[in-house]
């Protein structure tokens, strides 16, 4: 443990980025992993709580899991069977501190979606190494299938055949499912057309002024040639300026139409404006205002310079 402190220690302390690193990690873990601000603004879906039926329905396995496990232990208490192994207060410590950790999760997972790609699989560890320490030592799942499987052998090959359909049915359906609702969500040509023109026409990295932070990825993907005013993710520009987010969400919300134009260029240092065409609130107030030239306009996005 204190190899493995020490390495991580210096790793922090020995880096190009010190000690802007610290800052970043406090920001990243606490600030947004632990605090973070989903009721002051609009962070990613994964940082808001999950529903707890929800969370129960895709999970209920790993909970059976545990339910099973911990019915098991109450079994051999009840009848004082007598567990075999050796070290068993030490691995019964080990076993207790990992169900802690991940009831710790689940909580975390109440309140951000997020932590449920940590609170799954420790629940399962927690669960097979407490049935791993219950089971009987020269108990074999293993052989015991084998050896019903060749008592029975018609009806075993039956319930086989029968698994391997079901699993390649569920494995099929499942597949065809990613795939349709990952096309339908994510359109890697969206935006391309209106990248592609800052790219070509805009000095190399020329500020772009963007209204979804969501869009940024997909932005980025498309045209590294530009720098825009926010991306991934949005907290870091919050806890950099409160008033100057502010005032960037209310430019896009169109609440702000005077002195628009010099606004985004002086506050924001942005001659650029990106504008999807379903931002229909900053597009009605730039139409508003005669500082704004229509630099590109497509099917997905306008853009345009100001003056």
């Amino acid at each position: 443990m204190l190899s493995i402190g020490g390495g991580l220690s210096l790793g922090l302390l020995i880096n190009p980025y010190f000690p802007h690193n610290l800052l970043f990690y406090w920001q990243q873990i606490i600030q947004i992993g632990l605090v973070n601000y989903q009721n002051t603004i609009q962070v990613g879906m994964e940082w808001y709580p999950y529903d707890p039926l929800e969370l129960l329905a895709n999970n209920i396995f790993i909970f059976l899991l545990g339910i099973l496990s911990f019915v098991f232990l109450l079994y051999k208490i009840k009848y004082k069977q007598q567990i075999e192994s050796q070290n068993i207060k030490e691995r019964f410590l080990k076993i207790f501190t990992l169900f802690i950790f991940s009831g710790i999760l689940c909580l975390l997972t109440l309140k951000s979606q997020r932590f449920v790609e940590y609170f799954s699989p420790f629940a399962v560890l927690a669960s097979a190494f407490l049935l791993n320490l219950l089971w009987p030592a020269n108990f074999s799942i293993k052989n015991k299938i084998l050896k019903n499987f060749k008592k029975n052998t018609k009806i075993n090959a039956a319930l086989t055949i029968y698994l391997a359909t079901v699993f390649i049915f569920f494995f099929i359906l499942n597949t065809l499912k990613i795939q349709e609702q990952m096309t339908a969500r994510y359109q890697w040509n969206y935006l391309q057309e209106a990248s592609l023109w800052l790219k070509n026409n805009t000095p190399a990295g020329s500020m772009v002024f963007n209204v979804n932070w969501g869009d940024w990825p997909i932005l980025f993907y498309h045209n590294t040639h530009n720098t825009y005013i926010i991306g991934l993710d949005p907290t870091f520009f919050y806890l950099k300026n409160k008033e100057l987010y502010q005032e960037w969400k209310d430019v896009g919300q169109g609440k702000i139409r005077q002195n628009l134009a010099e606004k985004i260029k002086k506050d924001f240092g942005a001659q650029w404006i990106l504008v999807k065409n379903s931002e229909i609130e900053l597009l009605s107030a730039i139409r508003k205002n005669k500082n704004f030239k229509l630099r590109f306009a497509d099917k997905d996005a306008k853009i345009y310079s100001s003056y």
